[in-house]
């Protein structure tokens, strides 16, 4: 299923996440903020990641 998920640039190779958060916000919010821990099956290392969204 995330193979589906996954894209390659010549930079960078990235997984590209998608949310349905219609009825979770109203529209009036500044900003959200995106956290995402991922774990590495093959190595155990855990990925963590926080990001701050500014609607446009």
């Amino acid at each position: 299923e995330l193979k589906k998920l996954w894209f390659a640039t010549l930079i960078t190779i990235n997984y590209r996440l998608t949310f349905d958060v219609a009825d979770k916000i109203t529209g009036d919010e500044e900003a959200l903020t995106v956290k995402v821990t991922f774990t590495d099956y093959l190595t155990g290392k855990v990925f963590t990641e926080q990001k701050v969204i500014k609607p446009r």
